[in-house]
């Protein structure tokens, strides 16, 4: 377990792949291609590197998100109030409030996110809703015959 911290310290560290493509959630700030850990059902962890000037778009999702500064300083607008962190600070977007993330000398923030529980719960809609459709198509047939 220990050498597992480890690994997902160092890679945390490492802050950006070279396949980084920039996120529509969060426009203006970079995150790795596959935002979601498939060790993780519940939790999606993301890095966002925003360099200097750059700020975000203002977010809204149904996501809960925290935010930790790894490094640099900044602030951040969640709703109506605003926030200065730098390295070592960590706040929280309550799902629905929309926030927007600034640097000046640009910042990289480490993002733990509650989205897949939405996606699964989504997802676990769409399917119930294909099986019951089938099962009534299914069983609507064959009281016809």
């Amino acid at each position: 377990m220990r050498d597992e911290i480890g690994a997902a310290s160092r890679e945390c560290r490492r802050v950006m792949p070279a396949s980084a493509v920039p996120d529509q959630s969060h426009a203006g700030a970079v995150l790795p291609r596959d935002r979601f850990d498939p060790a993780l059902d519940t939790l999606a962890l993301s890095m966002i590197r925003l360099t200097p000037g750059a700020a975000t778009t203002p977010v809204r999702t149904t996501a809960n998100n925290i935010y930790a500064c790894v490094s640099g300083e900044g602030e951040t607008t969640v709703g109506d109030e605003h926030f200065v962190w730098q390295r070592g600070d960590v706040l929280v977007a309550p799902a629905w409030d929309r926030h927007v993330h600034r640097s000046s000398a640009g910042a990289v923030l480490f993002r733990v996110s509650d989205e897949p529980i939405s996606t699964s719960i989504l997802s676990s809609a769409i399917s119930l809703r294909a099986f019951c459709a089938d099962f009534v198509g299914s069983d609507s047939s064959s009281s016809a015959t």
